[in-house]
């Protein structure tokens, strides 16, 4: 019996966000990792969890009267290969700067962010229209970042002699550095929005870019894992929740054993590199284990 408390309230609160989030995606273990990891506070997460999941799980089998239970991205996921792993070392530190960056970035631009009334329709007016002149060459800049992360998980390897390897990976970078400061200048307008999406546009991005470049060199290496790893990572930073990080990327496309692998193999060494809190909070745990 979950009472009227105001801790009840408050895990109830925070369980039906997650569960928006879980039946928006498809993703019922991603949003009860929301749910526990960024909405609730420390002390009620361990008895939070038990509401989220279960809440969570009913709110995606109600969305799939519409979705009819397909994941959010259909990928083909490749088995692992040296190459991909050679990509996922190198994909580490890629995304460990990128998160932080724009994690920072952002948070200066709330910091600064427009509140005067009156300033707000010319502030968010050129915000948009900046936006929009930028996505005449780079479309998959707009919207929250879903369409940039379908985009980088539909990357094909092109043809070397064409010219082809150039224009993909002006294009990735472009949503790479483009994308944050875009989403960046809407926050520091005044407008309002979240930046889940964006950062899995920025990691799949980053990921899907060095995938090229690999195999430009000659390694083969799977795209579609890289980009994959790389929203994880970006992800788990820029929200300071790998848990959610992992497990919510993990299921918009549910791309199988190796791919969830991948995606741990990134996300626990770029938080240790990021989190100062989680590092202590890791060496805590390995002390106290070492004790036992």
């Amino acid at each position: 019996d979950l009472g009227t408390t105001n801790s009840a309230i408050a895990i109830l609160i925070a369980s039906a966000a997650g569960a928006g989030l879980a039946a928006m995606y498809n993703a019922p273990l991603g949003g009860a990792a929301y749910a526990v990891e960024l909405v609730m506070v420390t002390g009620m997460r361990r008895r939070g969890a038990l509401v989220a999941v279960p809440v969570c799980v009913i709110a995606t089998l109600v969305s799939w009267l519409h979705s009819h239970g397909r994941p959010t991205f259909e990928i083909t996921s490749q088995g692992p290969s040296s190459g991909t792993v050679l990509g996922l070392v190198l994909l580490v530190p890629v995304t460990a700067t990128l998160g932080v960056g724009a994690r920072r970035l952002w948070s200066w631009m709330l910091a600064r962010q427009v509140r005067a009334t009156r300033w707000l329709p010319v502030a968010i007016g050129a915000a948009g229209l900046v936006t929009g002149l930028v996505s005449l060459r780079v479309p998959a800049v707009v919207g929250n970042g879903r369409d940039a992360m379908e985009a980088a998980l539909g990357t094909r390897v092109p043809e070397a002699s064409s010219g082809a390897v150039g224009a993909t990976l002006v294009m990735l970078l472009g949503i790479v550095v483009l994308k944050p400061a875009l989403t960046g200048l809407t926050l520091g307008a005044g407008a309002t929005g979240g930046r889940l999406a964006p950062s899995l546009a920025v990691g799949s991005s980053a990921g899907a870019a060095l995938a090229i470049a690999l195999q430009a060199s000659g390694v083969e290496v799977s795209i579609s894992v890289l980009a994959m790893a790389g929203a994880g990572a970006v992800l788990a930073t820029t929200q300071k929740a790998p848990i959610f990080g992992i497990v919510f990327t993990w299921e918009l496309a549910r791309a199988g054993v190796w791919t969830l692998t991948a995606l741990i193999a990134v996300v626990l060494p770029v938080m240790l590199m990021t989190s100062s809190t989680w590092r202590q909070s890791v060496a805590s745990r390995l002390r106290n284990l070492g004790m036992r």
